[in-house]
């Protein structure tokens, strides 16, 4: 963790979290800031990523995946979820079943940061592991 915040201090990384609550039923959540730098991290629970022509993955507890430029994609329940789709802030969710996630644009004030934007894949995810730190 200590490199991305030495990254995040050179580059004068911003972050906003535009999302962060559970996402229960049969939820089907979509991208929503197209080309601007994004990441998703699984707080509780499983999901099913899909990033079409690049991944048809499941995320868990802990993995982050990171859109250098958001490109579509979208997160379903692993199975079969029943119930209409709801979005419950955390502090209500109690012991519901669903899907924690938190959802975040990062801003650089820093030219150089299209530099290394550019050099990174579309998308990548980094797996938790609870042995090591990122």
């Amino acid at each position: 963790m200590e490199a991305l915040s030495e990254i995040s201090q050179l580059f004068r990384m911003n972050v906003s979290v535009y999302y962060n609550a559970q996402a229960c039923g049969g939820y089907h959540l979509e991208a929503t800031h197209i080309g601007r730098t994004v990441f998703h991290m699984v707080t509780k629970g499983e999901c099913n990523l899909v990033v079409p022509n690049e991944i048809d993955t499941t995320m868990h507890h802990g993995d982050i995946v990171f859109f250098p430029r958001e490109i579509a994609h979208s997160v379903r329940p692993v199975g079969n979820a029943f119930g209409e789709q709801e979005l419950i802030p955390l502090d209500q969710v109690g012991d519901r079943p669903g899907t924690g996630i938190i959802c975040a644009e990062a801003t650089f004030n820093h030219t150089g940061s299209a530099h290394i934007l550019d050099a990174l894949p579309n998308v990548f995810i980094v797996r938790y592991d609870a042995g090591n730190q990122w």
